[in-house]
């Protein structure tokens, strides 16, 4: 896929294994969710995985061929699993909610 992109994207297959820096961020991002209606009422948090291959654009034929690859279906995988064990953590300790 990566072979795919247009010229001047610089990625390789590399990029898959790094971990972005967690950053708390007071402004926001391009694009917008229905999210922000909620979290006038209740907290709520974001969760990010790797499930496109480095360097892919959204909303492009290399995003959606990355869902039916080992990608796709690992970087699914390690987000269901973080919001079990997350909402396993609240539900077994509600403070953690503060």
């Amino acid at each position: 896929i990566i072979k795919t992109y247009p010229a001047g994207v610089k990625a390789t297959p590399d990029d898959a294994t790094k971990i972005a820096p967690f950053i708390v961020s007071e402004e926001g991002g391009g694009g917008s969710t229905d999210v922000g209606d909620i979290s006038w009422l209740v907290p709520t948090v974001g969760l990010g995985t790797a499930t496109w291959v480095p360097g892919t654009s959204a909303h492009t034929w290399q995003a959606v061929a990355a869902g039916g690859m080992s990608i796709g279906q690992k970087g699914m995988m390690v987000a269901a699993k973080t919001m079990t064990l997350t909402a396993m953590d609240i539900f077994n300790n509600p403070s953690v909610t503060g």
